[in-house]
């Protein structure tokens, strides 16, 4: 292999390199949002139950609209909001449109242990 080969392997290395996490980088963006540790049930928990067994996350703002145009189910009229609410459920995840689109929320509960998800979403 000659020198001006092995050079121009070397940059097409280097450059696939940096244009992997930069473009990783341009889809990243931050959460808004709340969370807290607790038990499964959200609501009127057993007195038995632990208190630590799942996080709980509530998104708000851009991530929860985003998730919520992820979410390939089809929006239902959502009683327990209202009747400009428009809410998506997919397994663990629950997320709303309020308003005609000003503002979404997204729920879910990650079971520390098992590593799977549970629903917390409840009218």
């Amino acid at each position: 292999m000659g020198t001006s080969i092995k050079h121009a392997a070397i940059a097409a290395c280097l450059l696939a390199a940096f244009a992997i996490p930069a473009s990783s980088q341009d889809t990243a963006k931050r959460l808004s949002g709340t969370y807290e540790i607790g038990g499964k049930e959200a609501i009127d928990p057993p007195p038995d139950q632990p208190k630590d067994s799942h996080l709980r996350l509530y998104l708000s703002g851009s991530a929860a609209k985003d998730l919520y145009n992820a979410l390939k189910v089809k929006a239902t009229v959502d009683e327990c909001t209202g009747p400009n609410a428009r809410s998506k459920f997919q397994g663990g995840i629950a997320c709303t449109m309020l308003e005609g689109g000003k503002e979404y929320e997204c729920s879910l509960a990650i079971d520390i242990k098992n590593q799977k998800l549970d629903a917390i979403y409840a009218c």
